[in-house]
């Protein structure tokens, strides 16, 4: 397991390299969307919350997802389109809602509070 993210009031959302599951403290379902399918051949590495409505999910082969809590894809960013690198270890969100990225190769700042 590489991330457990409060996903409601009675489930947690777990990020294994496999991909995104919900559970409620009994079973494990899959988390369904769009994003389940972008996912499903990458490996995940790690997932935060940014607000009440949107995930991040990243991966060791294809850079971060911004994710809907419906499961939808917002945004994918990886080397294509400005990424130093497409290995992410871990991402932090600061108090002014930006995130940093470890990357296997140095570290990446993305604005995204703007």
């Amino acid at each position: 397991i590489k991330s457990l993210i409060p996903y409601n009031a009675h489930q947690l959302l777990v990020a294994d390299r496999y991909g995104l599951s919900l559970f409620d403290g009994k079973t494990l379902q899959t988390f369904t969307g769009s994003s389940a399918s972008a996912l499903q051949h990458h490996t995940v590495s790690h997932g935060i919350r940014l607000s009440q409505d949107i995930l991040l999910i990243t991966t060791r082969d294809n850079g971060c997802y911004f994710i809907r809590n419906n499961g939808d894809l917002l945004k994918h960013i990886n080397i294509d389109n400005g990424l130093q690198s497409n290995d992410i270890h871990y991402a932090y969100q600061d108090h002014y809602g930006d995130l940093w990225l470890a990357l296997d190769n140095g570290i990446a700042y993305l604005e995204i509070n703007t």
